[in-house]
Order: structure tokens, then C-alpha cells, then sequence
């Protein structure tokens, strides 16, 4: 996986983003699972607009398991 800097924040970012949106539709688990293939594949770029609580709560749950933040 190829990165960029994101801005002038240092943080650096995946070129290839997870547009997270669709998982409106689907289960905590089917969004545990994407969520693994991202991070075994260097995607650390997810867009997760949407007012969809659920997927939100799902997201940030996993992501915090994954970069281990609290």
C-alpha cells in the first residue's frame, strides 16, 4: 500500500480509501470483517459519513480495538 501525508498534519494516509457508507445494510460482524480486510491490507483511510448511528457506533468501536485507543 502506497501513503500520502494528509496536509501538513504528518499523519500519514492509505491512497486507497474504504467508503463505509453501505454498511447501513449490514451486520456488526459483516463490519468486523471488512474492517479486518482493511487493516491487513494497509487501508487506514475510512470514510464513514453517514447519520446512521449503528454503523458510527460500529466503526468507532472497531477502529479503537484496532489502533488500541481506550
Amino acid at each position: 500500500m502506497q501513503y500520502r501525508e494528509l496536509g501538513n498534519t504528518g499523519i500519514k494516509v492509505s491512497e486507497i480509501a474504504f467508503g463505509a457508507e453501505f454498511l447501513v445494510e449490514r451486520s456488526y460482524e459483516d463490519t468486523e470483517e471488512l474492517i479486518k480486510v482493511c487493516e491487513a491490507n494497509g487501508i487506514n483511510f475510512v470514510d464513514c459519513w453517514m447519520s446512521e448511528h449503528d454503523v458510527r457506533s460500529h466503526l468507532e468501536g472497531l477502529l479503537r480495538i484496532i489502533v488500541k485507543i481506550g
